[in-house]
């Protein structure tokens, strides 16, 4: 008689399953409740010894380390602060304009130099439109002569003209509720209103403006409207106007 020999499932179960006589797997106590989760510290990073890569065309650069100040600390410095004293030379050269309070706080024989400045045909234009200005900021007494010499120079720099005119107007034509201004400033805006460049014109008119009020000024702006014909000098001569009516 021929045997029949187990197939290969029944081998696999046979191993699988415990004999009957044989002892029940051990199962390991379960934690008790509320037991903390352990979790076993991580390794302490090793330093590299290699030295960092070199900041090169293609890697970034490192960051600044931000000061005290945060980013305001990064900021160029543009020099001496709007309220602290300056001299003269410094104001000149400083790259703002320097404030009406720094103007007024130079000492009295300042007036002298500043006027050297204003006088000098060979300064830079833009200098001397500096010194015009802080000369109006203080003012002084025969102040507008210099100012008066510039504006009727016809050789002079349109831009040392222009800021004569402005200059005048400033410091030497009143405004309303003002001691008069002076006679010879006022008369020398009046005749640069009917100059040969217009840009100076342009200028003069929206210098005297704000005097419109001055019956003077009113006067001569009213006249040269009457026979402007550049535009941008009709258009100043306009806006100017309405502040009189």
């Amino acid at each position: 008689m021929h045997t029949r020999r187990p197939t290969l499932l029944a081998l696999f179960f046979a191993a699988a399953l415990p004999g009957c006589g044989a002892d029940p797997p051990t199962v390991p106590p379960a934690e008790p409740a509320g037991a903390e989760c352990k979790v076993p510290d991580p390794p302490a990073a090793t330093p590299d010894p290699s030295p960092p890569p070199e900041t090169g065309r293609f890697l970034p650069a490192p960051r600044r380390a931000l000061g005290p100040g945060g980013l305001k600390g990064l900021r160029p410095q543009d020099g001496p602060k709007a309220g602290l004293p300056m001299t003269l030379p410094q104001m000149l050269d400083a790259r703002h304009p320097p404030s009406e309070m720094q103007w007024r706080a130079l000492p009295p024989g300042s007036d002298a130099a500043i006027t050297t400045v204003i006088a000098d045909a060979d300064e830079d234009p833009k200098v001397r439109a500096r010194a015009m200005h802080g000369l109006s900021v203080r003012a002084p007494e025969g102040g507008d002569a210099p100012l008066r010499a510039v504006l009727a120079d016809s050789a002079a720099h349109p831009t040392a003209r222009r800021a004569a005119a402005r200059a005048l107007a400033h410091g030497y034509v009143k405004a309303d509720g003002a001691p008069p201004g002076e006679p010879r400033a006022i008369g020398a805006l009046v005749a640069a209103l009917g100059d040969g460049d217009a840009r100076l014109r342009e200028t003069t008119a929206k210098a005297l403006a704000p005097h419109a009020g001055d019956p003077t000024v009113e006067a001569a702006l009213r006249a040269r409207a009457g026979v402007e014909t550049d535009p941008l000098v009709k258009e100043a001569l306009g806006a100017a106007l309405p502040a009189a009516e």
